[in-house]
C-alpha cells in the first residue's frame, strides 16, 4: 500500500499538469486567407491573442467555388464560399507564440471555412461578390522542415476558430452567362452589432458589385 500510495499521487500530478499546459482554442479576431485561381492553392495571416501566424504557397485545397466553377458555372448555380485545407504540408512561413517565434517552418493540419449557399448571380465582366457571412475553425501545426510535418514532429499544435466575411470574384466567359473562378479572400473579424444581424441572416448580407469590362 505505501508503495501505491505515492505512484498514484505522481499520476494525479501529471494529469493536473497536462491539463494546465493544454491551451485553449484561439480566436482568429484579424488577417485573412486568399486563393486565387481556377488552380491556385492559399496564402494566409492569422492574428489572435498572443498568436499570429503567416504562411504562403500553399496546397490548392477543396473551395467550392472554385471546384464549381471548373471549367465554368452557370448564373443561377448554386455554389458556397466553404472552403477545406488538410494534410501534412499546408505552406511554409513563421509563426509568433506567446512571445516564442518559429521561423521557416511548415505548417500542417486543417482549416475548414463554411458559409450558406447562394446562387451565381447574372453579370458581365469580373462579377465581385462582398460581405458573405462565414465560420472558421480548424488546427494549425509547426514543424521544423520547409516540407511540412510529414517526416517532422510538430513544435507547436494550436486549435483555432474565428468567422468574417468573405470576397468571390467570378469573371464572365466572353459574352455567355457562364462564370469562371477568379479569386476567393476570407476576412477574418470580430462584427459589429450590424454585422451580426447580417451573419444571421445569411443571404441578407451579400451584396454584388459588377465591373464591366472596357470595350
Amino acid at each position: 500500500m505505501s508503495k501505491i500510495f505515492p505512484g498514484l499521487c505522481t499520476l494525479l500530478l501529471i494529469a493536473a499538469f497536462s491539463s494546465t499546459i493544454k491551451a485553449d482554442p484561439i480566436e482568429i479576431t484579424t488577417g485573412s486567407l486568399t486563393v486565387s485561381g481556377l488552380n491556385g492553392g492559399f496564402n494566409f495571416s492569422f492574428q489572435g491573442s498572443n498568436f499570429a501566424a503567416a504562411g504562403t504557397a500553399g496546397p490548392k485545397g477543396n473551395v467550392a467555388a472554385q471546384t464549381i466553377c471548373n471549367p465554368s458555372c452557370a448564373a443561377g448555380t448554386t455554389i458556397s464560399v466553404n472552403g477545406q485545407f488538410t494534410g501534412s504540408f499546408l505552406g511554409v512561413g513563421n509563426a509568433l507564440i506567446n512571445g516564442t517565434l518559429y521561423q521557416g517552418v511548415g505548417f500542417a493540419g486543417t482549416l475548414n471555412f463554411s458559409g450558406t449557399p447562394f446562387p451565381v448571380p447574372s453579370g458581365s465582366g469580373v462579377v465581385t461578390l462582398t460581405q458573405i457571412p462565414f465560420t472558421f475553425s480548424g488546427q494549425l501545426s509547426g514543424c521544423q522542415d520547409p516540407a511540412g510535418c510529414a517526416n517532422a514532429s510538430p513544435v507547436f499544435t494550436v486549435d483555432l476558430f474565428g468567422s468574417g466575411f468573405a470576397t468571390l470574384e467570378l469573371l464572365q466567359v466572353g459574352d455567355t452567362s457562364q462564370f469562371v473562378f477568379r479569386s476567393i479572400t476570407y476576412d477574418f473579424g470580430v462584427p459589429e452589432p450590424m454585422s451580426i444581424l447580417l451573419l444571421a441572416t445569411g443571404l441578407t448580407a451579400l451584396s454584388v458589385r459588377v465591373n464591366r469590362r472596357k470595350q
